[in-house]
């Protein structure tokens, strides 16, 4: 059965994810931090952040502080709200070769992002093979440039840190297989000739 949790038939739903025990939702125009225990959702908004508009695509939880909620905006770049109850605000700006983020995840206080796409159908959008990571104010590309072998690669759509070592990064694409990174540098690429990848 199917249940209506609330419903907004006004703004596109662009993302769900979950963190902290909560339901992430990043609608255009606003973000919604829903909570199943009690029902209730806090809403972060243009009247939360300034007065800009916001076109939020990625939301997560910083692993090392609840507090902190990350978000990855199309018209705004990334942000991180502290305190969102608050509606304190900050953006980070800078360093990265596009807006488009299709995923991110944290290890520490390393923030990685991928700007791959899929379709309707679940093709891939030709976006060039790039993975961004923000860490002590600054951000690094892993892209053709640096990793010669991304060059006829496409749209990567995810990304895995290793927990015991936050240098060991997975960085999956569609079109070649699983990128294998250690320090920044690829030391594997695993695909359907040398793992059980189908």
């Amino acid at each position: 059965q199917w249940s209506t949790l609330f419903a907004d038939s006004l703004a596109p739903l662009n993302k769900i994810e979950v963190g902290n025990n909560k339901l992430l939702l990043a609608f255009n125009g606003y973000v919604n931090i829903y909570n199943p225990s009690n029902g209730a959702g806090t809403i972060i908004g243009s009247f939360q952040t300034g007065g800009y508009d916001m076109d939020p695509r990625q939301i997560i939880v910083d692993t090392g502080d609840t507090n902190v909620i990350w978000i990855a905006d199309y018209l705004n770049g990334l942000t991180f709200n502290y305190g969102i109850w608050n509606g304190a605000q900050e953006s980070v700006t800078g360093g990265r070769n596009t807006s488009k983020v299709y995923t991110m995840s944290m290890s520490g206080d390393d923030l990685w992002v991928a700007p791959g796409d899929r379709s309707e159908t679940w093709v891939g959008t030709y976006n060039p093979a790039e993975a961004y990571k923000f860490s002590a104010e600054t951000w690094t590309s892993i892209t053709k440039n640096e990793i010669n072998a991304m060059d006829s690669m496409r749209d990567i759509v995810s990304i895995a840190i290793d927990p015991t070592n936050k240098e060991h990064v997975y960085l999956g694409n569609l079109s070649t297989g699983l990128l294998e990174l250690n320090n920044g540098s690829l030391t594997n690429l695993w695909n359907e000739t040398n793992s059980s990848l189908q």
